[in-house]
C-alpha cells in the first residue's frame, strides 16, 4: 500500500478519511476496513460500491415500513377489512412504498449474505441486527392477513363482551350511538326484524363504511340464516355486515 493511497482511503460506510488511525476501524462509524485489500474502503477515484448497502434498513426505513404495516392491519381488522374507502386511497401511495422497502430489504440480505465474512468483523452490523428482524415480522404479519382475517377476529374477540353489553342496553332502550364499543367507534345502531319459519329481530352496529355501503357489525340470535349478502362470522350469533 502506497502513502498516497493511504492517504485516499475513506471509509465505504460514511466517508471518513481513514489516516494514521490506531486500528483497523473507522472512528466514525465503526467499520472494519483492511489497508491491504482495496474492496474494504473507498479512495478518492473509486465510487461507492455495493458494499455499503451491506447493512441492515435505516431507523427511518423500518419506521415507515412499520407505520404502513400497522395502517393496513388496523384496516384489515374493521369489518370491511382492504375495502374500506381509506385503505384503498392511501394503497395508491402506501403500497408502492411498503413493496420498495420490501424489495430493498431483499437486496440488502442478499448483498450481506454475500458480503458476511468481511461483514462478521464490522461492529456496527452486530450493534443494529434487531433491524433485520422489524421488515420480516412486519411483511409476515400483513401477508398472513391476506390468507387468514386475523386482525378482525382478534379484534373483535377483544371487543366482543363490550358488544354483548352494548346489546342488552340496546334492548333495554339505551343506545351506544356515537360511542366506543370495545375497540371499535360504533356511528349507529339499529334493529330488524324477521318473519317466517326464521323470524328474529337482530340489531346492527354500523361501525364505519366501505367505498360504498355502511358496514359494521350484527348480531343475529339464530345463525345460519344469512340476510342477503355474504356475512363473515366473528363470534357465535355475531357477523359482519354490509347494508
Amino acid at each position: 500500500m502506497t502513502e498516497t493511497t493511504e492517504k485516499q482511503m475513506m471509509c465505504i460506510g460514511c466517508g471518513y478519511l481513514l489516516v494514521n488511525l490506531p486500528t483497523q476501524r473507522c472512528p466514525e462509524c465503526g467499520r472494519w476496513f483492511n489497508p491491504s485489500d482495496a474492496s474494504t474502503f473507498l479512495t478518492s477515484d473509486k465510487r461507492i460500491g455495493w458494499r455499503k448497502h451491506a447493512r441492515p434498513p435505516s431507523k427511518l426505513q423500518c419506521f415507515i415500513f412499520a407505520s404502513l404495516s400497522f395502517y393496513g392491519l388496523l384496516n384489515a381488522s374493521g369489518p370491511a377489512q382492504w375495502g374500506t374507502g381509506s385503505i384503498c386511497m392511501a394503497a395508491f401511495v402506501g403500497a408502492p412504498i411498503w413493496f420498495g422497502l420490501l424489495f430493498s430489504y431483499a437486496l440488502r440480505a442478499l448483498m450481506t449474505w454475500y458480503d458476511r465474512e468481511r461483514a462478521a468483523l464490522d461492529i456496527r452490523k452486530r450493534r443494529n441486527r434487531w433491524r433485520w428482524s422489524v421488515v420480516p415480522i412486519c411483511a409476515t404479519l400483513v401477508i398472513s392477513s391476506w390468507v387468514y382475517p386475523w386482525p378482525l377476529l382478534l379484534r373483535f374477540r377483544l371487543s366482543q363482551s363490550a358488544f354483548e353489553a352494548a346489546v342488552k342496553n340496546y334492548q333495554a332502550g339505551v343506545s351506544c350511538r356515537g360511542q366506543w364499543v370495545g375497540l371499535y367507534h360504533v356511528k349507529d345502531v339499529s334493529r330488524t326484524t324477521y318473519s317466517g319459519p326464521a323470524a328474529r329481530t337482530t340489531i346492527g352496529f354500523m361501525t364505519g363504511s366501505s367505498i360504498i355501503d355502511p358496514v359494521g357489525f350484527e348480531y343475529d340470535p339464530m345463525p345460519n340464516h344469512p340476510t342477503g349478502y355474504m356475512r363473515i362470522e366473528v363470534a357465535d350469533s355475531w357477523y359482519t355486515y354490509e347494508d
